[in-house]
C-alpha cells in the first residue's frame, strides 16, 4: 500500500480546540473536517478564477476585442442545423 502525503498545520490552541469541538458535535474527525474544508476552499477559488474569466472576456466582447457567432451558426458548424 502506497503511503499518503502528510500535512502538519501549527495553530493557536484557541483555534484546535474550536475545530476539535466542532467535529465532536459533526460526529466527524479532525482530519475529515481538514480535508473537507480545503476541498471547499478549492471549488471557491475555482469559482472565482472562472468568474473573472468571464468578466474578461465578456469585456473583450463588449470592447470588440473577442467576436461571437449566433447559435444558428453555432449549430451549422457542428452539424446539428441537420438534425
Amino acid at each position: 500500500m502506497q503511503k499518503q502525503p502528510r500535512l502538519t498545520v501549527d495553530m493557536p490552541s484557541k483555534v484546535h480546540i474550536l475545530i476539535k469541538t466542532a467535529c465532536a458535535e459533526l460526529g466527524i474527525s479532525m482530519k475529515q473536517f481538514m480535508v473537507e474544508s480545503a476541498l471547499k476552499r478549492m471549488e471557491e477559488l475555482e469559482d472565482q478564477y472562472l468568474a473573472k474569466k468571464a468578466h474578461k472576456i465578456l469585456k473583450d466582447i463588449e470592447e470588440g476585442k473577442e467576436k461571437t457567432i449566433s447559435w444558428k451558426e453555432m449549430k451549422k458548424r457542428i452539424g446539428w442545423d441537420e438534425i
